[in-house]
């Protein structure tokens, strides 16, 4: 009987930047090749096993850890640390099958990195492991199969959340409270229903790691299998909702998307983009980052534009390419200087794009398209929500400046008699571990203003986040509630010393009924100061936010508020 093995497996596409793989070494991340051993193998037994196979293995190179020198410090120079060494490999498979050539590639230890980026099927492996936890599955069932123990997803909010939810034995999935909105599924562990096929577990992300009895020759038999899981649609009848983002192949939209993307970062429109490491990363350790494309310059985060004006200042932005964007690194550093990762800046890059009628998603490398049925009803949700009739003033351009959001939201507070400051005026609870933003301005007619510049993903996401928070502690929380009071009463003191207006004591506290809050009687609304451009809100929020905002505003009607939006139009 065959041992068992553990193994990972990608399929690999079947054309890269619109060239057919034709040759093993395609796949392969170019920058590897130099520094790999490689063996070429064959089976050929009978022709349902027969496949070619090639071999790419990096011999290890010990180091020793960045910390030794620390130790001899202290103890002297006869301490010796122990080395390490990653050892990588990846055998590239080549599988006729279905009047076709199919690539897969088995990987091990570190060798998932020898291949191209762009060379392998994105959530292959997901789509693989739902097909076998959920195999001849019965959606209609009272109860779901409790079969999956681990969940990873990735929320795209004001920061990329990225989450490993583990429970401590085999549970639905519902267990695992993903939001199906906003959250995209990057990975799932669980239970093969044909556990004497499968294996007991089945991980899926990009690839698909199994542990099951295999022997060499019964890599080409183990390929086709999985190419037949791959194309089931079994997953379909629970997670239909993974559809929602596709990965876009077409080789000419690729190229039409990358094009787009450049033009708009030699410009320096960087709102519609974002930098972000595109793994989880230990913040125990002290990490800074740089970029090779300037290194010595470091930052505490990665920020496009910090890109962006380094190319600036060499002078190379206007000369700027996708293969800059894929050599370029971005490196995250230790305490000591070390490069504890590195990725190619176009890995850590995400934002979207409009074409044609149609959105598309960059994300870690790849472009995405968002499903038009989704996107349609998306729109519809967004598009029906109300705009509040408040009346607040335009944002001003002082000497080509934007006027900033602390002196708008003074100008607003002061255009009204019914309007009260609270920008800047957070309350401690302590349920809660930062101090919380009330809103920026309040109204007489019980309105919780909110307000953000800028359509931008991240600063929309902090402002969806705000109002809700708010809100929730509002109802929730008589300590919040009895903090809140004492603001609003400092509030209106302050405005009776600006102005001696005595009647604005007790206009804004008198309105609420603090004891017993009815939020059928407030209204949270959402400005935001933009340059509209004669813009409705649906047209004008990016993919994401749209997401978020549909989700908070969910919430909030939930507790039984009102909500709303305003926009505020930048004008000279």
């Amino acid at each position: 009987m065959a041992a068992r093995r553990s193994v990972s497996v990608y399929e690999l596409k079947s054309t890269i930047e619109g060239v057919r793989v034709s040759d093993f070494d395609q796949v392969i991340d170019p920058e590897t090749l130099t520094d790999v051993e490689v063996h070429d193998a064959a089976a050929t037994v009978d022709a349902e096993l027969a496949f070619e196979a090639k071999l790419y293995l990096v011999s290890p190179d010990p180091r020793e850890p960045s910390w030794a020198e620390f130790l001899r410090d202290g103890f002297g120079e006869d301490v010796e640390a122990a080395q390490s060494a990653a050892n990588s490999a990846a055998i590239v498979v080549r599988v006729p099958y279905r009047n076709a050539k199919r690539y897969f590639a088995f990987v091990f230890g570190m060798g998932r990195y020898l291949l191209r980026r762009d060379s392998y099927e994105r959530g292959y492996g997901v789509k693989v492991a739902l097909n076998l936890i959920y195999e001849d599955d019965d959606p209609g069932a009272s109860t779901a199969p409790a079969r999956v123990r681990r969940v990873d997803a990735k929320t795209v909010a004001q920061n990329t959340l990225r989450t490993s939810r583990q429970a401590n034995r085999f549970a639905t999935f519902e267990t695992f409270g993903l939001d199906i909105q906003r959250d995209l599924l990057g990975g799932v562990t669980g239970e093969p229903s044909d556990k004497e096929t499968w294996g007991a577990r089945v991980v899926g992300r990009d690839s698909v790691h199994l542990s099951l009895p295999l022997e060499f020759r019964d890599l080409g038999a183990l390929c086709k299998r999985l190419w037949r899981v791959a194309r089931k649609r079994d997953y379909k009848a629970r997670f239909e909702w993974i559809d929602n983002v596709r990965s876009v192949d077409d080789p000419d939209l690729l190229r039409e998307l990358s094009e787009a993307l450049i033009v708009d970062l030699r410009k320096g429109e960087s709102d519609a983009f974002e930098l972000a490491p595109p793994q989880i990363i230990d913040w125990e350790t002290e990490v800074t980052f740089e970029f090779s494309s300037h290194s010595g310059t470091k930052s505490s985060d990665l920020v496009l534009t910090d890109y962006l004006e380094n190319l600036q200042s060499a002078g190379t932005l206007d000369e700027l390419a996708i293969a800059d964007l894929k050599r370029h690194r971005a490196r995250a550093l230790d305490g000591a200087g070390e490069v504890i990762h590195e990725w190619p800046v176009f890995r850590c890059l995400s934002g979207e794009i409009e074409r044609s009628g149609k959105t598309y998603l960059l994300d870690e490398g790849a472009f995405f398209e968002i499903d038009r049925g989704y996107l349609a009803e998306l729109d519809s949700y967004v598009g029906a929500l109300t705009e509040c009739p408040v009346d607040l003033p335009a944002s001003q351009m002082i000497d080509e400046k934007e006027q900033t959001e602390g002196d708008y939201n003074i100008e607003a507070a002061n255009a009204s008699a019914n309007h009260l400051l609270l920008d800047k005026e957070t309350v401690k609870v302590t349920t809660r571990t930062s101090p919380i933003e009330i809103c920026d301005v309040l109204t007489a007619d019980r309105q919780f203003i909110h307000v953000k510049r800028k359509l931008q993903s991240s600063q929309l996401s902090h402002l969806f986040s705000q109002g809700y928070v708010s809100a929730d502690l509002l109802l929730m929380s008589t300590e919040y509630r009895s903090a809140i009071r004492q603001k609003v009463q400092e509030a209106e003191q302050k405005r009776v010393e600006a102005t001696g207006d005595e009647t604005f004591r007790g206009r804004f506290v008198g309105s609420l009924d603090w004891d017993a809050i009815d939020p059928s009687q407030i209204e949270v609304v959402y400005a935001i100061v933009a340059k509209w451009d004669g813009r409705i809100l649906v047209d004008a929020l990016p993919f994401f936010s749209k997401v978020n905002l549909r989700r908070h505003v969910d919430d909030l009607r939930r507790m039984g508020y009102r909500v709303s939006y305003k926009r505020i139009e930048v004008i000279p």
